[in-house]
């Protein structure tokens, strides 16, 4: 009895650390993301965004500095580009990015520019 037992808790252990270790990929995306725009003021030009499923759709959380976080709704293509997307009263933009082995990149657009960004997974 005790051997079943402490297969049970061995098992959910291995379980919960193969959980754990889960890291995003391009491929999918959840998780933390650093982010670079070389051509944005300085001000915008990096920060994070994170990626998370809730109610089984993604989406993404842009935060830059002490500014405030800007979610966008993202579309999966069949190509596993992601679009994201943010509109508001002042501003639209459109955030286009494809796998590029472990990183994403793409570009940033809105109607009057368009800029380079990538964004490669947080280490943390």
């Amino acid at each position: 009895m005790e051997r079943t037992i402490f297969k049970l808790i061995l098992t959910a252990c291995m379980l919960l650390f193969c959980m754990a270790g889960r890291a995003q990929t391009a491929s999918d995306p959840v998780g933390v993301w650093v982010y670079s725009i070389p051509e944005a003021p300085y001000e915008y030009s990096t920060g994070k965004a994170e990626f998370k499923k809730v109610d089984g759709k993604l989406t993404m959380t842009m935060t830059s500095g002490d500014y405030p976080a800007i979610p966008l709704e993202v579309t999966v293509k069949e190509n596993k580009e992601y679009v994201c997307k943010f509109s508001s009263s002042e501003f639209a933009m459109t955030i286009t990015l494809k796998p590029d082995g472990d990183n994403l990149k793409g570009f940033v657009a809105s109607d009057q520019w368009e800029v380079a960004i990538t964004m490669k997974p947080d280490k943390k």
